[in-house]
C-alpha cells in the first residue's frame, strides 16, 4: 500500500511509518500549501491512500466528480493513532 501524509500528520508520525517499511510521501514535504483538489490529483495520480485529519475529501471527491480507477480510500487520521505513534518515538 501506498499513502500520501497530508500537511496536517506530524512528520515524526510518517517517519515512523516509513521505518516500519509502509510507502509514505508527505504533501508537506513534497508540495507545502497545495490545495485539498491537488492533494486528491496527486493522490489518484499515484494511487496512494491519504492519511488526514481533515473530514472534508470525501465531500471534495463528490463534489468534483474525481473518479479512482482502483477502490480509493481516505484515512481519517485519529487522535488515537497519533497518541500511539507518538508512544512509539520516546
Amino acid at each position: 500500500m501506498k499513502f500520501l501524509a497530508n500537511e496536517n500528520i506530524p512528520l515524526k508520525s510518517i517517519e515512523v511509518l516509513r521505518k516500519k517499511g509502509f510507502d509514505v510521501k508527505s504533501v508537506s514535504e513534497l508540495f507545502p500549501g497545495i490545495s485539498d483538489k491537488e492533494v486528491l490529483t496527486f493522490a489518484k495520480k499515484e494511487q496512494r491512500i491519504i492519511l488526514t485529519f481533515d473530514k472534508d475529501y470525501g465531500y471534495l471527491l463528490y463534489k468534483e466528480g474525481i473518479a479512482f480507477k482502483k477502490r480509493y480510500y481516505i484515512v481519517q487520521a485519529l487522535n488515537a493513532f497519533e497518541m500511539k505513534v507518538s508512544r512509539m518515538l520516546k
